[in-house]
C-alpha cells in the first residue's frame, strides 16, 4: 500500500519523498480486560490509548516526509471515549483534562482517511471480526450495539466535527476482504485525490 501510494503521490511536488507508516501497538491484556469488562476499565483503556498517542508523537517528532499513523487522538476522544462515556462516568471530567492538555503535544493529522461502514451494513464488520479470530471482539458476531455505536460517533465526528480534509473511503468493497494487489486498480483510483493535495 505504501508503494502504491508514493506512485500515485510521485508528480506531486508538495509531498517530500520520505514516506513511512506507524503501526498501532496494541496491549492484548489491557484491550481483553475492557471488553470483558467495559464498566471497569474503560478508564483504563481510554488513558492508555492516550499514552500510546503520546508515544507515537515522539516517534513522528524523530521521523520526516508523509507519515500515516493509525487511530489518531481525535477518534480515541470523539468516538471511542464518548462511546465509553457511560462507563467512565463521574471521571469522565478526569479524562476530559487530561485529554484537553495532551491534545496541546500530540498533533492532528493534515489529512484523515475514512473507512467507512455504513450504519446499515453493520454485519460486514461482523463478518470481518469473526473472520480475524481476536478473542476480545468476537462478543460483537453476537451483540453488535457496541459496534452501531461506533459507527454512528464515526459519523458523527467525520461529518460534523473534524475541520481538515477527510478522504471517505468505502470499506465495504470487497478490496478490504482480500489481498491488496488484486484490487490495485480500485486503490489506484482511490488515493487519486491525494496526488492533489497540499501536504
Amino acid at each position: 500500500m505504501q508503494i502504491l501510494l508514493q506512485t500515485i503521490l510521485d508528480g506531486n511536488y508538495w509531498v517530500p519523498k520520505r514516506m513511512a507508516a506507524i503501526k498501532e501497538n496494541h496491549q492484548e491484556d489491557i484491550f481483553e480486560k475492557y471488553s470483558a469488562d467495559p464498566r471497569r476499565y474503560a478508564f483504563e483503556f481510554q488513558v492508555h490509548s492516550m499514552a500510546q498517542r503520546l508515544a507515537q508523537q515522539n516517534v513522528i517528532d524523530r521521523m520526516g516526509g508523509v507519515i500515516f499513523q493509525g487511530q489518531p487522538l481525535e477518534v480515541d476522544r470523539w468516538v471511542y471515549a464518548e462511546a465509553n462515556r457511560g462507563h467512565i462516568g463521574e471521571a469522565f471530567a478526569t479524562y476530559e483534562r487530561m485529554y484537553q492538555e495532551v491534545s496541546r503535544r500530540v498533533g492532528s493529522p493534515e489529512m484523515y482517511l475514512y473507512l467507512r461502514i455504513p450504519p446499515e451494513r453493520v454485519e460486514i464488520l461482523q463478518r470481518r471480526i469473526q473472520l480475524s479470530g481476536r478473542a476480545g471482539e468476537q462478543q460483537f458476531v453476537s451483540n453488535p450495539a457496541y459496534l452501531r455505536s461506533i459507527i454512528e460517533f464515526n459519523e458523527h465526528f467525520f461529518h460534523e466535527i473534524v475541520r481538515k480534509p477527510v478522504l471517505e473511503i468505502d470499506a465495504i468493497h470487497p478490496a478490504f476482504d482480500g489481498d491488496t494487489e488484486e484490487h490495485l486498480p480500485f486503490f489506484t483510483e482511490l488515493f487519486q485525490p491525494v496526488s492533489h493535495f497540499k501536504f
